[in-house]
Order: C-alpha cells, then structure tokens, then sequence
C-alpha cells in the first residue's frame, strides 16, 4: 500500500472530533500557491468552489482560494506523488479522510482525485 496514505488515514484516524479535522485540513492548506495556473484549460468542473490543477513536470500544481479545498489538494498530491501507480488509488482509500467530508465536498474530492490520475497517467503514456 502507498505509505503517504497510510501515514494520512493513521493520522486522521486519531482525530476525535470534527474540528481537529477541519484545523489540520486548513493547517495543510494555508499556504498559498506561488505559481499561476488560473486558466481555462486547468479548471476542475464539478466541485463547490473554483480549483485550478496541472502539472509540471511530474508534480501536481493545485490552486484554489479555500485553505480547506488547497489541504484536500496537498493531501491528493501527496499520495499520487508516491504512488507506483496512480491509477490504483481510489477514493475508498481516504476512508478515514472523508468521513468528514460533507458529501458535496465529497463529489468535489472525487473530481479532483480522478482529474489528477488523468492528468498523471496522460504524461505516463507519453514516456
């Protein structure tokens, strides 16, 4: 298994309450991304607030103005990041994370993850 998600799902799994959660997810997120992404093309549909994504290189490049979406961001990076296989992530592998996601948030973090597998597995062909 991908060591970024387990050491994610043992830490959120320590969390006793909703707001330990929602303070470490803006804690991940409150660093503003330092890069221009906000175009057309980088656009993520589907989520409850406007997300940019793409890569450079082989690194994911989020940006977002919530600190609560940009630590949804940093945590989809993080494990895609490790990942041998992108691909093979799925969304039942952050259990712990969004069981405390409301389920609007929950559609929006599927869109995302599935958005970065696209865009990881689209350079991978390339190679």
């Amino acid at each position: 298994m991908n060591t970024a998600i387990d050491r994610i799902n043992a830490t959120v799994q320590d969390f006793t309450t909703q707001q330990q959660f929602e303070n470490w997810l803006f804690e991940l997120g409150r660093i503003k991304p330092t890069h221009s992404i906000r175009q057309k093309s980088n656009f993520v549909r589907g989520c409850q607030v406007d997300v940019w994504i793409t890569l450079d290189g082989d690194d994911l490049l989020f940006d977002c103005d919530s600190a609560y979406i940009r630590g949804l961001c940093v945590l989809i990076g993080q494990v895609l990041s490790t990942a041998e296989d992108p691909n093979q992530i799925a969304f039942s592998d952050f259990a712990n994370v969004t069981k405390y996601i409301p389920v609007l948030r929950k559609r929006g973090f599927q869109k995302l993850l599935n958005k970065a597998q696209t865009l990881l597995t689209s350079t991978q062909d390339v190679l």
